[in-house]
């Protein structure tokens, strides 16, 4: 079933990079056609200029590769790191990706504050499965970690930038 959604989710994204003026970047469309057919290696190779150039789609999709370890070694740190660059810029699906990262503590400490900040930010934009962790994640934290996971929330504001720019807090909420 997750496979199955992970699929769509990959369509979705491809289809609204193909569709939005100026999204296209040379490689983006190369690189999303070889993602949707599993050609891992030349999806990282044409993803990874766009996905540095700031595109949001393809930092997605090479967090997913970094994830699975397809066309490159499994490696949660680097999936992370492009999850949370599409993350911050509004990419619903990258939040997701982001918020089961810290409740697992892949790839990042485990924190289900920010676990949950995160799916909570995918949840608001109709990703199911991020409301169901949700409900999850709920029974596993203090009423005080689910206020300040959601004042997070509110306080989120996506940037529109190729810069890393993360101001998560340093204290340890788990």
């Amino acid at each position: 079933m997750k496979r199955f959604s992970i699929y769509y989710a990959l369509l979705a994204v491809l289809f609204i990079g193909l569709s939005i003026p100026g999204l296209a970047y040379a490689g983006y469309d190369e690189g999303m056609i070889a993602f949707a057919r599993g050609d891992s290696e030349t999806a990282l190779k044409e993803l990874t200029p766009v996905a540095e150039a700031g595109n949001a789609s393809a930092q997605y999709s090479l967090g997913l590769l970094y994830e699975k370890g397809q066309g490159v070694a499994q490696n949660y740190t680097e999936a992370a790191k492009w999850f949370r660059k599409s993350a911050e810029q509004g990419n619903a699906w990258a939040q997701y990706s982001m918020g089961l990262l810290y409740i697992k503590g892949q790839g990042v400490p485990k924190h289900y504050v920010l676990g949950y900040m995160w799916a909570n930010l995918a949840g608001s934009q109709r990703i199911e499965d991020a409301r169901k962790q949700l409900n999850i994640l709920e029974k596993k934290m203090t009423p005080e970690q689910i206020a300040e996971a959601q004042k997070l929330s509110r306080e989120f504001k996506p940037i529109k930038t190729t810069q890393h720019n993360s101001k998560e807090p340093t204290k340890d909420a788990q």
